[in-house]
């Protein structure tokens, strides 16, 4: 997800002293795809890499998870989870010095918004102009 506010080089850090971002997981997906509600987590998009943001799950219903996650900036965001591993016939076994990593769920490249807005200013100026080409015929 992308989220916009203010103009342009407002939503840095120094305009922002503690923002909270509050999200909610569905249940079903989450046991769906074997994800472990308590290692959900919101990343950010830092301009090369995806930085994990402190995240704590608030509540839980019978439909959703709910957790807020705490940054200082803004950017492309996507929700990550560890899966879980089933445990029917199989041994544990000693894992040292391995942690599990969080994937994003929904990784995707920021959008240039320059390019959408040069299409929009051009698809207005191109209507612009058959509309007063149509008015002059008159």
């Amino acid at each position: 997800m992308n989220m916009w506010l203010g103009t342009s080089g407002f939503a840095v850090s120094r305009n922002i002293r503690e923002a909270i971002i509050k999200f909610r997981v569905n249940n079903a997906w989450l046991s769906g795809e074997n994800i472990d509600a308590s290692k959900v987590s919101m990343m950010k998009w830092d301009g090369s890499q995806w930085i994990s943001l402190e995240t704590k799950q608030v509540r839980t219903d019978d439909n959703f998870a709910y957790y807020e996650a705490y940054t200082n900036s803004f950017s492309p965001f996507a929700i990550s989870g560890v899966k879980t591993v089933p445990t029917q016939g199989v041994t544990p076994t000693a894992t040292a010095g391995v942690s599990p990593t969080a994937v994003p769920l929904a990784a995707m490249p920021p959008l240039n918004l320059n390019w959408i807005l040069i299409v929009i200013a051009a698809i207005i100026i191109i209507a612009g102009v058959y509309y007063f080409a149509r008015i002059k015929k008159e």
